[in-house]
Parts: structure tokens; sequence; C-alpha cells
């Protein structure tokens, strides 16, 4: 697809949003994608992923022997989740030619850290890894009437990739290779 200078609401490229969008509609193949990353460690607790030309840097918190250099893994995902939600009431909003004056996502993960050092549960943690519930709040401020901008963000709740990935169980494939 071109990228186009041309129509803009809330920054959003307007046009090449609609482009993808027929094209998806006329081929739903062409909004079959895959996605890559590749992550590097740093020493300690560091690492560095690599997302097509962006970089991300990672690190733990002390109390899990980190130096507290960067945001954790667990709090990117976090910031995954409000990103897409983000994005997609930015882009709603624009489609419907409604301008955001504030927007504005907070995020609350809770999740137990035995499950993550592999320790024996204490009573009402669960061992298994990862969030247990995620908690986002989102505040929106909008020339449109309230009823639009509600209806925009109930259907982004629903059908953001980041919170489906979330809400659901992903079959996930590990392999390993190892070089002495």
């Amino acid at each position: 697809m071109s990228v186009s200078t041309g129509n803009r609401l809330n920054d959003v490229r307007v046009d090449d949003l609609e482009s993808t969008i027929a094209a998806a509609k006329k081929d739903p193949q062409v909004a079959a994608t895959s996605w890559t990353s590749h992550t590097r460690w740093l020493g300690g607790t560091k690492s560095e992923a690599s997302c097509r030309q962006h970089t991300l840097h990672f690190d733990e918190p002390t109390a899990v022997g980190g130096d507290d250099t960067q945001v954790s893994p667990h709090e990117t995902v976090l910031a995954a989740y409000g990103a897409c939600l983000t994005v997609g009431i930015a882009v709603n909003c624009a489609r419907r030619g409604i301008t955001l004056r504030n927007l504005e996502v907070e995020l609350k993960g809770f999740l137990d850290i035995p499950g993550f050092l592999a320790l024996d549960s204490a009573p009402g943690l669960d061992q298994e890894p990862g969030y247990k519930r995620v908690q986002a709040h989102v505040t929106v401020q909008a020339d449109a009437p309230e009823p639009a901008v509600r209806e925009i963000v109930e259907t982004v709740f629903r059908v953001t990739p980041v919170g489906g990935t979330l809400r659901r169980k992903v079959e996930v494939e590990n392999q390993l290779t190892v070089q002495v």
C-alpha cells in the first residue's frame, strides 16, 4: 500500500486506513498478517528486542534480581494493551469524523510472583505464571456526544488485538537450540 500525506484526523492517516480496509474487504487474506520480534540478552535481567526497525529495552525491578533500568516485560504487556486501545479509539474516532481532545488509558495488572519463580504457591496465590486480571480505565475527551464515544470505546474493547490475546488462550510453540 502506498503512504499518503492526505486526509488526517487526530493525526491518523485516514486515507491510508480506508485503503487498507477496502483491500481487506476485497480480499480478506490481505488482512492475515504475521509479526516478528527478535530478543537478545544483554546481561543480568536486561534484554533488547527488535521489532521491524524499532528497538525496545527491558529490565526487571531489583526485587527479582534486576537493576530497574527499563520497564519489565510484564509491564510492557500492560503498555501494549493500553497502546492498542489508544490506537483503536483514535482510528475509529477519526473514521467517524470525531476530533479527540484527550485520550488516556490507565492499566493495572495482577500477577503472582511464585509462578514465575517456579515456587510452591502461598495460600491464596496461583502458581500459574502471568496476569490473573487486568483492569483498564479509559478517559476520553472528544467533540462528540457521549453515546457515540461510548459506542466506539466499547467496540474497541471487544476488537482490540492485544485485548483479544489477553482474553483467550493462545497457542505457543517453543523450540530450543543449545550451542556448546
